[in-house]
């Protein structure tokens, strides 16, 4: 249905019927979000990029919890040889499924980390978003906040060290900690040594490290019990999927065959 577009991001509807998928090629100017409708077996576009002298980038969706409407990043750049020049703004954007009507809910002053911008908690009433100036500065750093979207107020929950990317984030299911994995960069943006998967309670914002490094762990996400952890782990060639339940550790799916031990 997509034409063999490359697919960036997912997201489930909350009763299972649909997907919201990101997917497109930047260089073909057919990068957007989709839907798909799994009953119909349809899929229409939702927010295409647009064909004008500027450019922006539309990415990460995730349906409210009553799956009427999703939010989305739009990331504006001046033109599109800005792409890569720190030169842009990010708008996270509330889009009604019935009617299209859109919404910007945010506007943040500082730049966000493009490849997992923000997750929405699950009651719907708070995003936590992940602010980082990667693309602005060798030396930056990321910071975690938590935006109420009835007041638009801002809470910073944690601030990382220099060069310390965040890969995914996700909410606990109470809604009452944040969970995310984190990467150590060199100046150049390249992984160096292995990531960690951190737990953070908003209420005491001190970090709690899971005892468990691999290399480039990302794309965290949370049973709905709230008792099991699964993430991806590796590189291109040795990609894993870990499931992590109390102090039981251990890779579901591999991509190639497991090392003997």
């Amino acid at each position: 249905l997509l034409n063999d577009m490359p697919i960036q991001r997912i997201a489930w509807s909350p009763d299972g019927t649909q997907l919201l998928v990101q997917a497109g090629s930047a260089v073909s100017r057919a990068h957007g979000i989709h839907r798909y409708d799994l009953r119909a077996g349809s899929m229409e576009t939702l927010v295409k990029q647009r064909d004008t002298a500027d450019y922006d980038w539309n990415s990460h969706p995730r349906f409210a919890p009553d799956g009427k409407s999703f939010f989305y990043d739009r990331r504006k750049f001046p033109g599109r040889n800005e792409a890569v020049s720190g030169r842009f703004t990010d708008r996270i954007v509330r889009r009604d499924l019935r009617t299209g009507t859109e919404q910007v809910v945010y506007e943040p002053t500082a730049k966000l980390q493009v490849w997992w911008p923000f997750e929405v908690s699950p009651d719907g009433t708070r995003l936590a978003v992940v602010e980082s100036d990667q693309f602005v500065s060798p030396d930056f750093t990321v910071a975690i906040t938590v935006v109420d979207l009835s007041t638009r107020g801002r809470t910073e929950v944690l601030r990382l060290a220099v060069r310390e990317n965040v890969s995914s984030i996700a909410w606990t299911p109470d809604g009452k900690r944040l969970v995310f994995s984190k990467q150590p960069l060199n100046p150049k943006g390249t992984p160096t040594g292995d990531s960690e998967i951190v737990s953070v309670a908003l209420a005491s914002p001190q970090p709690v490290h899971l005892k468990l490094a691999l290399p480039v762990m990302r794309d965290i996400s949370i049973s709905p019990s709230g008792r099991q952890l699964a993430f991806r782990a590796g590189h291109s060639r040795g990609l894993n999927l870990w499931v992590v339940e109390g102090l039981q550790r251990k890779p579901l799916v591999h991509n190639e065959p497991p090392a003997t031990r």
